[in-house]
């Protein structure tokens, strides 16, 4: 089941009040740091699945209540994203995208790039790393050319 493990103990600070850089939220699978607030950059790492994708999802829910301009997600340091954690990620799209609200996934490694691109979400990443470790173009997943 991928409804997100709840703990009623946690509690996180509303956005307003969170300084840029400070960690929201860590329970030692997955963490989240909001850099910018107004146009929030949420980093993400670890692992992304059922039992961990809660802090996550408490960050983006406190980040919609804001009105943000944009939502840009970095998942660069996502080493594993599960059923959950994509579902997660096409959630927030459709609530974005219902908001009128700009959303982009950084830097996904390639094996979630791949995933992102599966689930339909590939028009929202940016900066895929390439194989050889630069950084490849948007939406650079690896498909061969059509013939």
């Amino acid at each position: 089941m991928c409804a997100p493990v709840q703990d009623p103990a946690a509690q996180m600070k509303p956005v307003a009040s969170i300084l840029p850089g400070e960690r929201l939220h860590d329970d030692g699978g997955c963490w989240v740091v909001l850099s910018v607030p107004g146009r929030p950059l949420l980093t993400v790492g670890g692992q992304i699945d059922s039992f961990t994708s809660y802090p996550l999802a408490r960050a983006l829910d406190n980040v919609w209540r804001t009105a943000p301009a944009s939502v840009a997600i970095d998942l660069s340091r996502v080493s594993f994203c599960g059923a959950c954690g994509l579902r997660l990620l096409v959630q927030t799209s459709h609530t974005a995208s219902r908001h009128a609200i700009p959303l982009t996934l950084h830097a996904p490694r390639p094996h979630l790039a791949r995933l992102l691109d599966l689930v339909g979400l590939a028009g929202h990443v940016v900066d895929v790393p390439a194989r050889d470790g630069g950084v490849g173009q948007q939406r650079a997943f690896g498909r061969r050319p059509a013939a």
